[in-house]
């Protein structure tokens, strides 16, 4: 989490992922059999309009209250 919000706030996006080959990452990256890996998260620059389809936020004030 801490991670992904650096990036954020450097203007990135990121995205955590699922669904990897593990064995065919750690042998591209050439890591030792004996490593894990706990998390793919993707970097870059995410499209305005979205991937998908069109992008919404919940407004603020409906997620977050104040005691």
């Amino acid at each position: 989490q801490t991670f992904m919000l650096s990036i954020s706030s450097e203007g990135f996006d990121s995205l955590p992922m699922e669904g990897y080959d593990s064995k065919r990452l750690k042998s591209f990256l050439k890591l030792p059999k004996s490593v894990m890996i706990a998390m793919v998260v993707a970097v870059g620059t995410g499209k305005p309009e979205g991937l998908y389809g069109p992008r919404f936020r919940i407004p603020y004030e409906q997620v977050v209250f104040e005691v």
